[in-house]
């Protein structure tokens, strides 16, 4: 079913002549180019590598538990 044909668009008076099609990536009033947050400057410490050593311990051991 489209949402012309949905009976909940047609309940709140949804029609495709009000232009409501939509939009596409950047033309919407709210979306905002934003530059993905950079993480080179940042530097492992023992702390967080113990803690990801740990990690991949317990995947490794629930992987081998499997027969794999």
């Amino acid at each position: 079913m489209t949402m012309v044909g949905s009976t909940a668009f047609a309940e709140i008076g949804y029609r495709v002549e009000d232009g409501d099609l939509g939009y596409a990536g950047s033309s919407h009033a709210s979306f905002v180019s934003r530059q993905p947050p950079r993480v080179a400057h940042i530097r492992a410490t023992p702390t967080g590598d113990a803690a990801l050593e740990r990690i991949y311990r317990l995947l490794r051991d629930r992987r081998a538990g499997r027969g794999r």
